[in-house]
C-alpha cells in the first residue's frame, strides 16, 4: 500500500527539518518517486539535489517553487524518479552496503596489523617475575608472622620469664 501510494504521487514532500537520516526518502526514491526535502540533516546525505529530488530552505516559498516545477513538467518528475531509483540501489542498496563492510574490515585488520603486537614470551616473563615476587612477600610475612606470633605466645606463657631468671 504504502510503495503504491509513493509510485503514484508526483513527488513526496519531506519537511522535518534537522532530522536524522530518514528511511522515507530513500523509500520514496526507491519507488522511483523524488522527493522535495528541507536542505538539512538527512536528506541531505540521500537526496541529489536537482537529480533526485529538491533540497530546499524551510520556506513556503521554496517548497512552492520546487513544485511548480514539477507541476509544470511532469516528465522531469518521471526522469528524477528514475535517477531516484538508480541512486538508491547504487548508493544504499546491498551490493553497497557489502562494499562498505568489506571496506570497514579490511581497515580494520590493516589497523590492527600496524599496531605493535607484544610477543607471547615478552609478557609472560614479567608475569611470572611478578608472581614470583608476591609469593615471595607473601612467604616472609607468613615466616615474620609465624616468629611474631610464636615469641608473643612464648612471653605470655612464662617460658621467657623462666629462662630469663
Amino acid at each position: 500500500m504504502r510503495s503504491q501510494l509513493f509510485q503514484t504521487a508526483l513527488c513526496v514532500v519531506y519537511t522535518p527539518d534537522k532530522e536524522h537520516f530518514g528511511i522515507v526518502p530513500l523509500e520514496a526514491m526507491y519507488a522511483g518517486t523524488p522527493v522535495l526535502a528541507v536542505n538539512s540533516g538527512g536528506p541531505t546525505e540521500t537526496v541529489v539535489d536537482s537529480r533526485t529530488g529538491f533540497l530546499r530552505e524551510p520556506t513556503p516559498q521554496a517548497f512552492a517553487g520546487a513544485l511548480e516545477i514539477l507541476i509544470q513538467d511532469p516528465q522531469r518528475a518521471t526522469v528524477m524518479g528514475k535517477q531516484a531509483r538508480i541512486h538508491v540501489e547504487k548508493s544504499f542498496g546491498a551490493d553497497r552496503f557489502r562494499e562498505q563492510w568489506d571496506e570497514l574490515v579490511l581497515s580494520t585488520q590493516e589497523r590492527k596489523s600496524k599496531r605493535k603486537v607484544m610477543p607471547s614470551g615478552a609478557l609472560i616473563v614479567p608475569l611470572v617475575s611478578m608472581l614470583f615476587l608476591v609469593v615471595s612477600i607473601i612467604f616472609i610475612l607468613w615466616i615474620i608472622t609465624g616468629f611474631v606470633l610464636r615469641s608473643v605466645a612464648e612471653y605470655s606463657s612464662g617460658r621467657v620469664l623462666a629462662q630469663e631468671l
